[in-house]
């Protein structure tokens, strides 16, 4: 049996937060994986404390996204780096998990290069993950409670307060 590798480009329009209208319904899903790259279309400078916040990737709701979800999170650190920061973006019963309280950090990743991107959602945390190849990156777990039956998949997403700087392309592979 051939299998054959899909690829998916989510542009994040300029002055926009949004990769499009994308409403993927889903029932006790408790995994979630891509291959993804970014390019040097996310790299961006805001010369303000805006360049810290943390835009969304990826990942999974459990009922409404800010009440309980599970998110890959990234972000540019600024265009003197060719790296991209990728941390956990999570809401716990309708509270948003702070970087100031835990630790989301997951790993600093290279443009141009395919990484797997791993959620794994168990009984009591999430659990992100990101892989070189074989060879695990980064990952980190967050802890939950009880979540819903049912969710959606959510998609890139820039931002944060401020809209995409210009646009924006995220390389997502299945």
């Amino acid at each position: 049996m051939l299998m054959t590798t899909m690829s998916k480009i989510y542009t994040i329009p300029q002055a926009k937060h949004s990769s499009g209208f994308h409403f993927i319904p889903h029932l006790q899903q408790k995994f979630l994986q891509y291959n993804i790259k970014f390019d040097k279309s996310s790299i961006y400078q805001f010369h303000t404390e805006d360049q810290y916040d943390i835009n969304k990737l990826f990942g999974l709701s459990y009922g409404m996204h800010h009440t309980n979800s599970v998110r890959f999170g990234w972000r540019s650190l600024g265009t003197y780096s060719s790296k991209i920061e990728i941390l956990a973006y999570c809401y716990v019963d309708g509270k948003r998990i702070v970087e100031d309280s835990n630790n989301l950090y997951i790993a600093m990743i290279d443009l141009n290069k395919f990484y797997t991107f791993r959620i794994n959602v168990g009984e009591n945390c999430y659990k992100l993950s990101i892989f070189d190849k074989m060879f695990n990156v980064g990952s980190v777990e967050i802890p939950h409670n009880y979540l819903p039956f049912w969710g959606y998949h959510l998609y890139p997403y820039f931002g944060g307060n401020r809209n995409a700087p210009h646009d924006i392309n995220i390389i997502f592979e299945n």
